[in-house]
């Protein structure tokens, strides 16, 4: 067997598990319910790959979600893994990192404490022959060679439950280093202890105590903990030469994007920061501060990494050859069908220019063409500059006492103009269905004027105004509904239903309870299109119209939306 090739301790075989003679169980856990919940899905699914959406199926709160969707080896996608290497993982937790591993490298040892948790990994790499998992404290394994790649997935920051020093965190990294393989790699991910939401709205990951490890993390020195990317480098530096930083966006746990920080020195990615943050839906505290504008402000000073919510470093004794030393990094698109998923790929040119690419994810799958939209793989330059969708909530932001109209009338009409160049003439109530993707996020405003970016969508025919409208307020309202409490106090209680209104007045286009459920009717049969809808997504789709805030009394708007919704699912389903 190769991992006792590996290794010179003395090891158990069962069920399919290795353990370490002699191991103590390791107590780290997300409860029994929890991990046998995420056990009993794998081994109920067929298909258990890194890109499974049969185990997404499964997934009903935080937990499964943190085991079973795809979005958690996103931050590994672009790796060069050779067919050849050989991989240990240290903490390999229910294995859906070493799933993606397994599916790319040609030997991984998994390292896992927890038996349950051992088990889990073992499920979830059935079948693959290439990967061994091996239940045992990292501290406890007698090495005999080395690694081409070890990679230490949200691990370090437990250093001081299994590894006993002064310094739990260095000294682990030590030990690591003397476990990579001449010209091989070691991986860190892990939450950075100045990230934004542990300002805004989050208590510390670990510790469930508001700014612990802001203030260093004084309530329990020994305990688990973070760090900032200076004093994370700085470590990783002692023991290689080479420490590269990339940015995982929103967070390495579930990203959608990741950038190399030399990146966030040569164009401004606020807006991409931005466009990917995610609220902590563990938190019970609304955000402190208005996240999107904090982005743009510390994109001035230089400081998106010192804030970034998490770090994603690899080190070596000399520069990765994981990454191209072209590539800047990549955002992905995976909340679709597969025939539709992208990944834009962003890269430095030999001239020196940022630009994006976007292409298939699964270029193997078929695409039918549709009668109703083109897809396009765009590329293009890098463009920097506000959105239009900052611009507006700035606008919500200011103090002053001025009407709704007044304060949109400037963003919108900017935005307005663009989307007319597009279209050129196309009649009163129509535009061209090259603008049905210009929302507010993809409208950046530069010294020339409004340049779209990501217009990976075009409707086959000219579209209502009303409904491009409709599909832009809405991206819009979901996008920022978290932040509302932090809009001037004449915004505060506005709807998405009366953002649509005042916006078409503004623009001069009918408006009519007809014509918005025209419009909702058309964004759900777009939608349907390129995801598979369901009630509850078509709900999604339409409550944002209806007001929030409601006297039951005087409005059931969950009944209205499901009786609309209904008969405009069945109407679909009917073609």
């Amino acid at each position: 067997m190769r991992i006792n090739d590996y290794l010179r301790n003395k090891l158990k075989y069962q069920q399919e598990v290795f353990f370490l003679d002699g191991h103590l169980e390791f107590a780290y856990s997300d409860g029994s319910g929890a991990e046998n919940y995420v056990l009993n899905a794998i081994q109920n699914s067929k298909d258990i790959s890194s890109d499974s959406r049969e185990l997404e199926s499964h997934i009903k709160d935080w937990s499964s979600r943190y085991h079973l969707a795809r979005e958690r080896t996103l931050a590994y996608k672009a790796l060069k893994i050779e067919p050849s290497a050989t991989i240990l993982e240290v903490g390999s937790g229910c294995g859906s990192i070493t799933r993606f591993l397994g599916e790319r490298a040609g030997w991984v040892l998994a390292l896992e404490g927890s038996s349950r948790r051992a088990t889990i990994a073992r499920e979830r790499t059935r079948d693959l022959a290439n990967v061994d998992v091996l239940c045992a404290s990292f501290e406890d394994v007698d090495f005999s060679r080395k690694f081409d790649i070890v990679v230490c997935n949200g691990v370090l920051e437990y250093a001081a439950m299994f590894v006993k020093a002064e310094e739990p965190g260095q000294k682990m990294l030590a030990m690591l280093s003397s476990l990579v393989a001449p010209g091989g790699s070691l991986i860190v991910a892990i939450e950075n202890k100045f990230g934004l939401r542990y300002f805004s709205s989050s208590k510390e990951e670990h510790t469930n105590i508001m700014f612990d490890g802001i203030e260093g993390y004084p309530a329990n020195p020994k305990g688990a903990r973070t760090y900032g990317d200076i004093e994370l480098e700085n470590m990783l530096h002692a023991c290689f030469d080479s420490v590269e930083t990339f940015i995982p966006l929103p967070d390495y746990k579930l990203p959608t994007a990741i950038v190399r920080d030399k990146l966030l020195e040569r164009v401004n990615c606020a807006e991409l920061f931005a466009n990917t943050a995610c609220f902590d839906h563990g938190s019970h505290i609304r955000p402190k501060m208005y996240e999107r504008l904090v982005w743009a402000e510390l994109q001035k000073n230089a400081l998106l990494k010192t804030f970034s919510n998490s770090l994603f470093m690899i080190a070596g004794d000399s520069t990765t050859k994981l990454l191209d030393p072209a590539w800047m990094g990549c955002i992905y698109s995976i909340r679709r069908k597969a025939e539709r998923a992208v990944q834009t790929s962003i890269f430095s040119t030999k001239d020196g220019v940022i630009r994006t690419e976007k292409h298939y994810i699964n270029s193997d799958l078929s695409r039918l063409a549709s009668s109703a939209f083109v897809h396009h793989e765009e590329q293009g330059a890098w463009v920097d500059g506000q959105s239009v969708h900052t611009a507006v909530v700035r606008a919500l932001c200011n103090k002053r006492m001025m009407p709704l109209e007044e304060r949109l009338d400037n963003p919108i009409k900017t935005w307005w103009s663009a989307v007319e160049i597009i279209s050129d003439s196309t009649g009163i109530d129509k535009v061209s269905g090259k603008a049905i993707d210009s929302n507010w996020q993809n409208a950046i405003v530069t010294e020339g004027g409004v340049v779209f970016i990501d217009n990976e969508w075009e409707w086959n025919e000219n579209i209502d105004k009303l409904w491009l409208i409709y599909r832009v307020v809405t991206k819009f309202t979901q996008d920022e509904i978290l932040f509302v409490h932090r809009w001037s106090n004449k915004c505060k209680w506005i709807t998405n239903f009366k953002i649509i209104k005042v916006v078409a007045g503004i623009l001069g286009v009918e408006f009519s309870i007809a014509k918005l459920l025209k419009a909702i009717e058309m964004e759900i049969v777009f939608q349907s299109s390129i995801s598979a809808i369901t009630l509850n997504k078509a709900r999604l789709v339409l409550s944002t119209v209806w007001p929030v805030r409601v006297r039951k009394a005087k409005y059931d708007a969950l009944n209205q939306v499901d009786k609309v919704i209904r008969k405009i699912v069945n109407k679909i389903g009917n073609r």
